[in-house]
């Protein structure tokens, strides 16, 4: 029997079929659906609901740069923390200069701020701030995270079919697990921006987009990105990682009587029948990857779908989880 359980900030809505899910997170007539041009949810798909909103710059199975060595995150201090994601990141950015590659917003200010950026730290202070990461490097940052470089930025998308694509991607159908496909209010994330005139204080999460131009799979996939901004008073205060649906409440602080974020979650043996929906609506590997390589993630995966000509969306079920969600957050102002 499927659910809906508000937690905080976090709504879990919990689905027992393939059906109950793809209805959910429907774009035309789930509870999320939304007109191209309002942006009123965005999403991000996990292939286990354990996972958290935690970047790959703080998680330990990572490796970052650091004066040239590579170490585990999350490094003991805010100051080494942010200077190795520094240099990570400068890694990068040389290394596709050399081959010749376009990058975005790359001038010769850019170049000198990655070569300038690392030292910057040892000057914080509470007068002085240092800010990280700046606005000028949030198309790199994005990019890098893109390709798999470890940054602090994490993927989210504007398709509610392409995160449900990313959930079921690389699961485990024989494991007795669940996917799970994260939902956050981008109207009420807009909404704030206009309320802290009223209410100035820190707000650690940014939501962002990045140039599309000269990146297919970005473009193909409705990309964006959030990241943790730090202002940095003290290089050697002790850094200790926060995943992200824990900061929501502080980085939308307006935002305390209404749902702000969601998780659909559904068993992972569903992942073929879903599947299956995902194809039916032209949500493959081949159309998020364009070229060949998602061509022939799209023939090895054809072979992991269960055709289900009964998997359809229901406008019905749909209105009662959007009903359940505003009796959930009643219960909670209770």
């Amino acid at each position: 029997m499927w659910s809906v359980r508000q937690n905080g900030v976090v709504t879990d809505i919990r689905c027992e079929t393939a059906t109950e899910f793809v209805s959910v997170l429907d774009p035309l007539v789930g509870p999320f659906s939304q007109p191209a041009h309002l942006g009123l949810y965005v999403f991000r798909g996990v292939t286990s609901e354990q996972h958290d909103l935690l970047p790959a710059a703080f998680r330990q199975l990572t490796a970052l740069l650091d004066r040239s060595e590579w170490v585990h995150p999350p490094l003991p201090t805010i100051g080494e923390q942010c200077e190795a994601e520094i240099e990570t990141l400068q890694k990068f950015f040389d290394i596709a200069a050399r081959q010749g590659l376009r990058l975005p917003e790359d001038s010769q200010s850019l170049r000198a701020q990655l070569e300038d950026w690392a030292g910057r730290f040892f000057h914080a202070t509470a007068e002085t701030p240092v800010v990280w990461p700046p606005r000028e490097l949030l198309s790199l940052i994005a990019l890098a995270q893109h390709y798999g470089v470890p940054t602090r930025a994490l993927d989210w998308t504007w398709s509610s079919l392409t995160a449900t694509y990313f959930a079921i991607r690389d699961v485990r159908t024989e494991q007795d697990s669940n996917i799970a496909v994260w939902v956050f209010s981008y109207f009420m994330k807009a909404f704030d921006r206009f309320m802290t005139s009223l209410y100035p204080e820190d707000r650690p999460l940014i939501l962002f987009t990045a140039p599309g131009a000269d990146n297919d799979n970005l473009r193909a996939q409705r990309g964006l990105f959030m990241s943790q901004v730090h202002s940095v008073t003290d290089r050697n205060a002790p850094f200790q990682p926060t995943s992200y649906e824990r900061l929501l409440s502080k980085s939308v602080p307006s935002a305390t009587r209404v749902p702000l974020a969601f998780r659909v979650i559904v068993p992972s043996r569903e992942a073929p029948h879903i599947r299956w929906f995902l194809s039916s609506a032209g949500t493959t590997a081949g159309s998020l990857f364009p070229g060949f390589w998602g061509a022939a993630r799209e023939f090895q995966e054809e072979r992991l779908t269960i055709r289900r000509d009964a998997l359809s969306p229901s406008t019905e079920f749909s209105n009662a989880v959007q009903r359940a969600i505003i009796d959930a957050f009643k219960s909670a102002d209770a």
